[in-house]
């Protein structure tokens, strides 16, 4: 059964407020990595999405950057690296996405200049997320993350990426499930 498409309709009370809890949390999250000895941070937000809904009100790959954008004096004085990797299966979607971030970014000068001297440097990929993990978990397992699944069905909703996630040590996660699912499939 495929999940609603989220992106057809403006976000809902239930979707905003999820937005918001992990925007305060890559709030209150990057600080604390950019003042580390870590010169390399990574971000994954790995169910993108288009980076807006119908209203303009910001997804999770706008808020991603809106963070960075707040936190890049910092950034620059500690001479850090901050890697954000979007992906988003959907092809439609896909291409809003990199329009949207990149309107985002040009609109923004001091983000604009921080991609353009590759102190952030945005990935943008259109696959699936089975063909994905496998190449970024490397990355997590060396690289401070912090890891958005946001997913819109269970398919994805694994023991075999929870416990790949569960097993790093740098990583942080927020993995939004819909209580439903719980509900209807039990184990």
């Amino acid at each position: 059964m495929p999940g609603k498409n989220l992106h057809d309709h403006p976000f809902d009370d239930g979707t905003k407020t999820k937005l918001e809890i992990f925007e305060s949390y890559t709030k209150e999250w990057l600080p604390v990595f950019v003042m580390s000895p870590y010169k390399h941070i990574c971000i994954f937000d790995l169910f993108a999405g288009t980076g807006r809904d119908l209203k303009g009100i910001a997804g999770s790959p706008i808020r991603i950057l809106q963070q960075i954008n707040g936190i890049l004096d910092t950034v620059n004085k500690r001479e850090k690296h901050i890697y954000v990797w979007l992906n988003e299966y959907d092809s439609n979607k896909y291409n809003v996405l990199r329009d949207c971030c990149n309107q985002y970014i040009q609109e923004n000068q001091l983000l604009k200049n921080a991609v353009e001297r590759e102190i952030v440097k945005i990935k943008y990929t259109n696959l699936d997320f089975a063909e994905l993990f496998p190449e970024v978990i490397g990355i997590m397992r060396r690289f401070p993350s912090l890891v958005f699944l946001d997913q819109n069905g269970i398919k994805f909703l694994s023991d075999q990426y929870f416990q790949d996630l569960v097993t790093t040590s740098m990583v942080d996660f927020l993995y939004f499930v819909s209580s439903s699912y719980f509900f209807r499939f039990g184990e």
